[in-house]
């Protein structure tokens, strides 16, 4: 998983308490409500999570269905879907109070 946009400051921070990841997924503050934008990991950030990859197979169907499912899923967080590719899954958050 890579992202950044923006700078941040993790010196003295337990980043166990901020992030979580998982197979396919990242979770920031799993736990706490996400601080005011521009504070923290409560910025502007583009997210790439890589080996995403259909359950069955990887044919041209297979990656068009997933790479919609990704889509449909990142819109409906309120975040904005930037691609699908070659089993990397790039994403970009703006506010995360603002996710659903």
């Amino acid at each position: 998983c890579t992202w950044g946009k923006e700078p941040v400051n993790v010196k003295g921070k337990n980043m166990d308490d901020i992030v979580r990841f998982a197979k396919e997924m990242v979770d920031v503050y799993p736990d706490q409500q996400a601080p005011a934008r521009g504070e923290g990991f409560n910025r502007r950030m583009e997210i790439t999570i890589k080996n995403v990859w259909p359950k069955k197979g990887r044919d041209e169907a297979r990656l068009a269905k997933k790479a919609e499912r990704l889509k449909d899923f990142t819109e409906k967080r309120g975040f904005k879907f930037i691609e699908y590719k070659n089993g990397a899954y790039t994403f970009e958050v703006d506010d995360l109070r603002n996710s659903h």
